[in-house]
């Protein structure tokens, strides 16, 4: 396995670096997540791998300058960066800009252990503790989620498979097909109903 080689490596994000929802995670992540996880685990026993498009806003740059995190662009096979990393880190959803990410069906479709904010079920009510994700109310405890999983491959695989699950019953062509004809349904009744 990929992961094997790389027992430390926490993906931090994917995507467009200066997107205001990827910012915010990052202001999460430098500083509130990262101190606590290096309260928790030694800085050589772990790196947060960041990935994407663009360049960060000037004013998120002194949140992630730090020896564990590396900024690695765009790359060619970010599958393969995901499979081969421990932990799935979504930083984002921390503060008041509450969407949801694709980033969540990204990870899962590789069977990824993703660690979140529980937060982000508002969101994306699909998104449960211990099934599909590690959810923690505040910086402390996503530290805390993240150390467990690195020590746990059981729980990482357990994890990731809830992961897999939940996309193919949630978010398959077939069942997002069927909920958009249900709500289209139901929005036509609202208006027959309205005359």
């Amino acid at each position: 396995l990929l992961e094997k080689k790389n027992p430390g490596k926490i993906i931090g994000s994917v995507g467009n670096l200066s997107a205001t929802g990827n910012s915010l995670g990052f202001i999460a992540l430098g500083k509130e997540i990262l101190p606590a996880l290096e309260n928790k685990i030694s800085k050589r026993n772990f790196k947060i791998h960041i990935f994407g498009k663009g360049k960060f806003k000037p004013s998120i740059i002194p949140y992630i300058q730090n020896d564990n995190i590396i900024t690695r662009g765009f790359v060619e096979n970010l599958n393969e960066e995901i499979i081969s990393a421990s932990v799935f880190l979504i930083s984002n959803n921390r503060y008041n800009f509450k969407v949801g990410h694709t980033r969540f069906l990204h990870a899962w479709s590789l069977g990824a252990c993703v660690v979140a904010y529980k937060s982000c079920c508002e969101a994306m009510p699909e998104i449960q503790h211990d099934y599909n994700a590690l959810l923690g109310s505040s910086s402390e405890e996503i530290a805390e989620l993240v150390s467990k999983a690195l020590r746990d491959i059981k729980l990482r695989r357990r994890i990731g498979i809830g992961g897999f699950e939940t996309l193919k019953k949630k978010f398959s062509p077939r069942s997002v097909t069927k909920e958009l004809i249900n709500f289209v349904n139901l929005e036509q009744n609202k208006k027959d109903n309205q005359w």
